[in-house]
């Protein structure tokens, strides 16, 4: 259990928002006014997807960035087959792909505000997808013995602290007595 919680939670926690702290960088810095793509927010924004997808993504689900949620949970949703010629990459990653690309066009130049917090907004939500997929998955299967071998129980609520603490804040603001339950559901304890 231990393991899960710290592989998982530096994936879903740490590096992903990290990655989402990049983007807000590459904001932050372009209402500055630098637009230098060696140092400014083009340069914050080509590091989103380098924290997202990590160096060892060869698209195929097989690195150890974020970016495996989308592919993996995609495919428990029926989220994926988006791209032709491809096992069926995730929805998410071709949004991400396509809305991060649009940026970076929009950072070179000023006077895209508006255009700029438009984009963000939608990766942001797009950033949440994956999360809310593996939360509800994985405290779903901890949310009773029945559902899952009581061996397999701890591995299990790590992965599901792991997926659904990052969005807590996200699903309390939306309705608080549903993030207590979920929190309640997999919150785990040292005896565990």
């Amino acid at each position: 259990m231990h393991i899960q919680v710290i592989k998982k939670g530096i994936k879903f926690s740490v590096v992903w928002l990290y990655a989402l702290h990049e983007m807000e960088s590459a904001l932050a810095k372009y209402k500055a006014g630098n637009y230098d793509p060696a140092s400014g927010a083009p340069h914050a924004l080509d590091e989103v997807w380098a924290f997202y997808a990590g160096s060892l993504e060869l698209g195929d689900a097989s690195g150890y960035g974020p970016y495996i949620a989308a592919e993996k949970n995609g495919k428990k949703f029926g989220t994926h087959g988006y791209e032709t010629g491809t096992p069926g990459r995730s929805r998410v990653t071709l949004e991400l792909l396509y809305q991060l690309t649009a940026m970076q066009r929009y950072l070179q130049t000023p006077g895209n505000d508006q255009v700029l917090d438009s984009i963000a907004k939608c990766v942001r939500a797009q950033f949440k997808v994956p999360l809310i997929q593996g939360c509800l998955s994985y405290a779903h299967a901890a949310s009773s013995e029945a559902l899952t071998e009581r061996e397999d129980l701890p591995k299990i609520k790590a992965e599901a602290w792991a997926y659904c603490a990052p969005i807590l804040p996200s699903l309390h603001e939306a309705d608080p007595s549903s993030a207590l339950v979920v929190q309640d559901t997999v919150s785990i304890s040292s005896d565990q």
